[in-house]
């Protein structure tokens, strides 16, 4: 499932979940439970999970801030900018 997609999840009451919880965890599904019709905790996969962990770590990494800055600031001034990539990893490193 792509990451962005939490909104359109299923949603399902809580004892619905857990008749189907697991299946729900076999097919690797995201799922909104709800109680009272109101969202109150999300079900998803490990996967999913570390990859929400890994983008939160790399919004929050000063570096990382300061790399995508220095690019949007030179694309703004007239540069063509440089494959993402490689001036990640070139200026990461340091």
């Amino acid at each position: 499932m792509n990451i962005l997609n939490f909104l359109s999840a299923p949603h399902m009451g809580v004892a619905e979940l857990r008749g189907n919880l697991s299946g729900i965890i076999r097919g690797r599904k995201t799922v909104v439970a709800t109680e009272r019709g109101k969202p109150a905790e999300v079900v998803l996969s490990y996967d999913v999970f570390i990859q929400l962990l890994t983008q939160l770590q790399d919004l929050t990494d000063k570096r990382m801030a300061e790399v995508v800055n220095s690019g949007v600031k030179a694309i703004r001034s007239g540069s063509k900018g440089l494959p993402a990539g490689s001036s990640l990893k070139k200026h990461l490193k340091k």
